[in-house]
């Protein structure tokens, strides 16, 4: 497609051609004089009024009204503000998820819209631009998170249950995270001879298979009904029976959360079990392919406040991955095991998964203690950014300090020893030589510039963590 395409004809104004389309029709003009009154095209007129055309305006039909496209403007802002910002390609597949949603047929490629709608859309929206977020550094993201990310969430989630008035009220406070339920045990450990090596357990499936499982826990001690994805095209009877009370079955080909089955959780089962009193806030991790256009309107129009965990911290401020689905994947283990000893040989079917994971549900990792301990453990109710251990953020400041500038000055090839002097800035009785053995002769003075101990960038995953508290309440 040619993407320096200018239009020949010119644009006319709507309002003016519906005028003179009325004076024709009222017998009070000609097709000319009308058109001249208005510095239109006279045939364009003439076509109009014998209604050659569906439609006013130059070009093809848009594909959205313009209050579809306002609606995904505003979804595209309420997603950076919750730190979902979205690249250009995410931004297609949530147009094109949109438009099935809605119900309507389009022309596009594989139903996604294609780069020059995106470029239209953008110049409709100016107030929508394209903005590199900051980067956490690898090395950083390898140890865990800045100091910096834990105050800025904690700073987020205070003013919001301030805002809200939601300290002290754990009965609207939810986090839900979906985690995978192998088939074979993986990882109790067994008594066996010192010195064996390779020691077996005897599976009956490839030992790759799991199933999603979608858990959502309440501040309060309560822990909802499980949501149960299997990977399949059609989900069958038999395999939802028996299972947790209450609990929600699905099934897509890859039998992994996507934004069809994230959206179906939340209108048909998270938003049903929620108490009359709002807002409620739910926490998760959130990738960004899990939220649509369809779920941020649903949040909004149900006062559902929705706060991201920022990138790496999970395993500390998630209460479901810090006190319970830790101590729930070994009470699955020890399901598993007691399973295969009295059905040796035979596989965990899908038609037996439900009353398993019953058993699991059951169980006291999943209740109200354990439920309440890693909402506290993660300073999220009762409010308390305290609880988190310096520990957890301490390793990354050691990768605030800016990478020193190198002065290298090498020797001539014919010096005598090889060896690299270190010396540190401002600490004259601070020095190290070091040899290095079978390298060619020649030396390396590495001296790091005087720069600050701690860098002022703090780098984050996203562009805020700003409350979309104030968005609920307009």
């Amino acid at each position: 497609m040619v993407r320096n395409y200018k239009r020949k004809s010119v644009a006319y104004d709507q309002a003016d051609m519906v005028k003179a389309v009325n004076l024709v029709t009222s017998g009070e003009m000609g097709y000319k004089r009308a058109a001249r009154l208005y510095n239109l095209n006279w045939g364009t007129v003439r076509d109009h009024v014998k209604k050659r055309y569906s439609r006013m305006g130059a070009g093809r039909p848009k594909k959205l009204t313009t209050s579809e496209e306002a609606e995904i403007a505003t979804s595209l802002k309420l997603l950076s503000k919750w730190g979902f910002g979205l690249p250009r390609a995410e931004i297609q597949e949530v147009v094109g998820d949109y438009m099935k949603t809605i119900g309507r047929d389009t022309q596009f490629v594989d139903g996604v819209p294609g780069v020059d709608w995106l470029d239209r859309f953008f110049k409709r929206h100016p107030e929508l631009t394209l903005r590199l977020p900051e980067q956490l550094k690898a090395a950083r993201a390898k140890s865990s998170a800045n100091k910096t990310v834990f105050d800025e969430w904690f700073k987020m989630l205070g003013d919001t249950l301030r805002e809200n008035d939601l300290l002290g009220k754990p009965e609207r406070i939810y986090n839900v995270h979906e985690s995978r339920f192998p088939l074979d045990p993986k990882r109790i450990k067994v008594i066996t001879e010192e010195g064996i090596y390779h020691l077996f357990r005897l599976i009956t499936g490839l030992g790759r298979d799991d199933i999603t499982v979608q858990g959502c826990a309440r501040a309060d001690g309560l822990m909802l009904p499980p949501y149960i994805l299997y990977a399949a095209k059609n989900l069958r009877t038999k395999w939802t029976e028996n299972g947790p009370e209450g609990a929600k079955y699905h099934a897509n080909e890859k039998g992994r959360m996507d934004m069809a089955c994230f959206h179906d959780w939340f209108c048909s089962f998270f938003l049903p079990s929620l108490p009359p009193e709002r807002p409620v806030v739910i926490i998760f991790d959130g990738h960004a392919s899990h939220i649509n256009i369809a779920t941020i309107k649903e949040a909004v129009n149900n006062r559902v406040i929705v706060l991201k965990l920022p990138s790496n911290t999970t395993h500390v401020l998630q209460p479901l991955d810090v006190d319970v689905y830790g101590p729930a994947k070994t009470k699955w283990e020890e399901i598993l095991v007691a399973y295969l000893r009295q059905n040796l040989g035979n596989p965990l079917s899908k038609e037996l998964f439900p009353s398993l994971l019953k058993s699991l549900w059951e169980s006291e990792v999943m209740g109200p203690e354990n439920v309440r301990a890693s909402f506290k453990a993660c300073g999220i109710m009762p409010y308390d950014p305290s609880q988190i251990s310096p520990a957890y953020y301490q390793p990354a400041e050691v990768f605030d300090r800016p990478t020193a500038a190198l002065n290298i000055q090498q020797t001539p090839p014919n010096a005598p020893s090889s060896s690299a002097t270190v010396s540190p800035p401002n600490a004259p009785s601070c020095s190290a030589t070091v040899s290095l053995p079978d390298a060619p002769s020649g030396s390396a003075t590495v001296s790091p510039l005087n720069t600050p101990s701690k860098s002022a960038t703090i780098s984050r995953t996203h562009a805020s963590y700003s409350s979309v508290a104030n968005h609920l309440k307009q």
